[in-house]
């Protein structure tokens, strides 16, 4: 069932929730066309499709039909999202870290296994997403698993354990799935 703002209707919540990230998008797109980076796309899509699911989701439960496809697209589009994001913040905080306290570990550039691994991760999501119940969708989201948890590795985020705040982001990345 869905939730509601009290004292709203169910319809005025859906839509407000609707618009929330209706306006997140946009603003993700607007960001992007401003500074003319266009390598963010990726981004940008991923958050309408976001906002695509709510809207999905809003419908169905409105309707009292089952959401489930609604909600796995959004956790889908979250694990995209963490592979994507979190596979470039944690290597950035873990390599300054590492700098400033003087040791020569680093983090592996990103490259083409890293891209790789960011596309596994897609379509096992949209595997899941579409046919969650399959022994074959298993099994791509233990490869997707395996492959996020070798680029973890190159990480050296073990070389951060003494600071948990940074350590937390690669805990975070195995967790959810991200890179």
């Amino acid at each position: 069932m869905s939730w509601r703002i009290p004292g709203t209707t169910p319809f005025l919540s859906s839509i407000i929730d609707g618009a929330f990230l209706v306006a997140v998008a946009g603003v993700v797109w607007r960001e992007i066309a401003t500074a003319e980076s266009w390598s963010r796309t990726p981004i940008g899509v991923l958050i309408s499709v976001y906002a695509g699911a709510n809207i999905l989701y809003q419908v169905l439960a409105s309707r009292g039909t089952a959401t489930d496809l609604a909600v796995r697209m959004a956790l889908a589009l979250v694990m995209v999202l963490l592979a994507l994001i979190g596979g470039r913040v944690t290597p950035s905080f873990t390599s300054e870290l590492l700098e400033t306290e003087g040791k020569t570990e680093r983090p592996a550039p990103f490259s083409l296994f890293d891209g790789a691994s960011i596309m596994f991760v897609a379509i096992a999501a949209l595997a899941w997403t579409m046919n969650p119940y399959t022994r074959a969708t298993g099994w791509m989201l233990v490869a997707a698993g395996l492959l996020n948890f070798c680029r973890l590795l190159r990480w050296h985020s073990w070389a951060t354990r003494h600071r948990p705040l940074v350590l937390i982001l690669a805990k975070g990345a195995t967790h959810h799935g991200s890179y």
